[in-house]
């Protein structure tokens, strides 16, 4: 159980190394030895799995982003099921179950991490308020256009720019003796 809340911990550190143990750990618990593999297996395809959801799209997290998505990827090869139900009932995505069961069979057919990382990207991509891409951008102040026949009126020479009369220009006849 405390996993999941160290998913939601505003420490890119401490939330960088638990998503890197849980991505080693789960695997371990893939097989039904055990009874108890089967309740770990729902926990993870359950709360980890909307820890992990909720917390990649903050944008406090967004150096993390590839961590969380790897994460998200080996939940539901552990559970694709448990994963399905969840990732369906989210908003925006309870609408559109094939596409939800295209693209985890997409990601249960590749063996590739970037592949997998690359479809939980855009599969989630409806219920994020910001692109990952646009999360931590730094937007900059356009500039305002001159206008060329403003500038060359206050300028004081009276030159008329959409003629292009450069009558008043300097004569430059010494200025290649000086080279």
């Amino acid at each position: 159980i405390l996993t999941s809340f160290i998913l939601r911990v505003r420490d890119n550190n401490s939330v960088n190394c638990i998503t890197i143990f849980l991505k080693i750990w789960l695997p371990q618990y893939s097989s039904d030895a055990e009874p108890t593999f089967a309740m770990i297996r729902q926990f993870a395809a359950t709360e980890l799995l909307k820890s992990a959801i909720t917390s990649l799209h903050e944008p406090y997290f967004t150096d993390i982003q590839k961590d969380l998505s790897n994460l998200i990827v080996s939940i539901i090869h552990l559970s694709p099921t448990d994963a399905e139900s969840v990732i369906s009932s989210l908003p925006g995505l309870n609408s559109q179950p094939d596409r939800v069961r295209e693209a985890l069979a997409r990601i249960m057919s590749t063996s590739s991490e970037r592949l997998g990382r690359a479809v939980v990207l855009d599969l989630l991509e409806q219920i994020r308020g910001v692109s990952i891409h646009e999360m931590g951008r730094i937007t900059t102040p356009r500039r305002k256009k001159v206008n060329a026949k403003v500038f060359a009126t206050s300028s004081g020479r009276g030159m008329d720019v959409d003629r292009g009369d450069r009558g008043n220009s300097p004569s430059l006849e010494g200025v290649s003796d000086m080279f």
